[in-house]
């Protein structure tokens, strides 16, 4: 067995099942494989989907469309169909606001 610490970011082979299950049942810190290759592969998972959340994140609130511009303010508890008649413009103020606040 491979096992792969997500914050070490280091892999390592274990050959002893009481540490493997152990490792089995923390899924947030360690991912475990029965290959190398299929370790890898699931390293390549995590690192797209990171990737991938990372950019959204940093995404400029100018730069989203009207139905990203709507999320993010439902994610600030701005009630969303309130946001329906308005322009991106007026949305994004009230997203600056709500983050200002």
């Amino acid at each position: 067995m491979f096992v792969y610490g997500i914050k070490t970011k280091v892999k390592t082979k274990c050959t002893n099942k009481d540490v493997i299950k152990t490792l089995r049942k923390d899924v947030d810190n360690f991912i475990i494989a029965e290959t190398l290759e299929e370790l890898n592969s699931k390293i390549a998972e995590i690192k797209t989907d990171d990737t991938d959340s990372k950019k959204e994140a940093n995404k400029s609130v100018s730069k989203m469309n009207k139905e990203e511009l709507i999320a993010v303010a439902t994610e600030l508890c701005i009630d969303a169909e309130s946001l329906t008649g308005l322009t991106n413009k007026e949305i994004i103020a009230l997203i600056n606001k709500a983050k200002a606040e």
